[in-house]
């Protein structure tokens, strides 16, 4: 099979097509035909060899051999079912999904084996581009959402409210009855209003004082998708919390805020959520945005510009359309 990855860590040119073999799927396991996989910064992190996800440094990605194939959301059509697997499941049905890229097995492939436990069917109305965008970034915001564990009626703030993970965010906690404040660059305040953003300041190092402007007392907590940590402790209220979408817990609390780590790897069964979101999607609770669709080939372009920024939406590796 056609898969895109790497034989040494490195920049975007190390990114080149390798022939695999097809996988085979295990005990509750299934293999999925990839229609669509999108591209992420962990995508980045991990060619780079630079990887610390969520916490957890490096997960040794060197001793996983070469070549590896990055990848961890794709949306595609159930090629192969394995021993064990729910009866829901079945040959020819469309599922989105996610998986931890483990050497080869990445979602950048022609086929991917994953868990019967991290995929669920795609609702008719949604294509498989736009759902490739939905499991891994989905995931996250609903698990920053239940560790902030804010109640209807509460106020959250989100930073990064344009990207994948702050959009998400900023949709969900308006479904579950939030007052949403959010940064933003003035070119995508219209982006936030249509997400549901009740407040919109511009993002920059005195965000936090932005925020105290609209809520005196603070936030009850905060989604952390720009990485900025203890900049943002001061916009908090007392008891409030952040969650932070990479690793940062130097103290249980600093000046009465707590800090939650988002642990994607924790998240991947999580087939009861993936249903949720997937209902959402359905329901166009949630926007799936999609920057641009790229053919394989183009992946290490794709790497380059979303490493310089401003990218809206995710970009989306075309393996159904393209030949091979």
């Amino acid at each position: 099979m056609r898969a895109i990855g790497y034989r040494e860590f490195g920049p975007p040119t190390v990114l080149e097509e390798i022939e695999l073999p097809i996988p085979q799927p295990d005990i509750g396991e299934v293999r999925v035909r990839v229609a669509a996989a999108t591209v992420n910064p962990t995508d980045l992190l991990r060619r780079s060899g630079k990887l610390a996800l969520n916490g957890e440094p490096d997960r040794d990605l060197e001793s996983q051999g070469f070549p590896q194939v990055p990848g961890m959301e794709f949306a595609g059509t159930i090629d192969l079912i394995g021993p064990n697997v729910s009866p829901f499941l079945r040959v020819g049905q469309r599922v989105l999904g996610t998986l931890m890229p483990h050497g080869t097995l990445g979602a950048y492939a022609d086929f991917v084996i994953v868990s019967a436990r991290s995929i669920v069917p795609i609702p008719n109305n949604v294509s498989d581009v736009a759902a490739a965008t939905l499991p891994m970034n989905g995931l996250t915001a609903m698990s920053a959402l239940e560790k902030l564990a804010i109640p209807s009626g509460g106020t959250i703030g989100v930073t990064g409210g344009a990207g994948a993970f702050g959009g998400y965010v900023i949709q969900l906690a308006k479904c579950a009855g939030l007052k949403v404040i959010a940064d933003s660059s003035p070119k995508d305040y219209n982006l936030l209003k249509e997400l549901g953003a009740d407040h919109i300041v511009e993002r920059g190092d005195n965000l936090a004082q932005q925020i105290l402007d609209v809520f005196p007392e603070g936030v009850d907590g905060i989604a952390d998708g720009a990485v900025l940590n203890e900049k943002l402790v001061a916009a908090v209220r007392d008891g409030g919390t952040i969650a932070t979408v990479r690793h940062f817990e130097p103290r249980e609390t600093i000046d009465g805020v707590a800090f939650r780590a988002i642990r994607v790897s924790q998240l991947l069964e999580s087939r009861e959520r993936l249903q949720q979101l997937a209902k959402f999607a359905q329901d166009k609770v949630l926007k799936l945005r999609v920057s641009e669709i790229l053919p394989p080939a183009k992946a290490a372009e794709a790497h380059v510009r979303l490493a310089a920024g401003g990218t809206r939406g995710r970009f989306i590796l075309d393996f159904a359309s393209t030949p091979h």
